[in-house]
């Protein structure tokens, strides 16, 4: 037996945007999936400086899309007490 592929207009409009619609779900959730697991990054390096009880001075953790990819900006300044003074 043989088949035919359908042809263009065999297809449909609704069906062609059903598909892209779809794909488009699918890049959508995994770019928020990666976001999530991106801040949820940050907040354990925030975490790490209070569990050795570091002073936080600086803190910036920033997420921005771009045409190139997904850019992430993680700038910490801590102080970790030594009980010592300074010379």
């Amino acid at each position: 037996m043989v088949t035919s592929m359908p042809k263009d207009e065999d297809l449909g409009k609704d069906s062609v945007r059903r598909k892209l619609d779809s794909a488009k779900e699918g890049v959508d959730r995994t770019v928020d999936e990666a976001e999530v697991m991106i801040r949820n990054k940050g907040k354990e390096i925030k975490e790490f400086f209070k569990d050795i009880s570091a002073v936080l001075e600086e803190w910036k953790f920033s997420v921005e899309e771009t045409a190139e990819g997904t850019r992430i900006e993680v700038r910490a300044v801590a102080l970790i007490s030594t009980g010592k003074k300074g010379r």
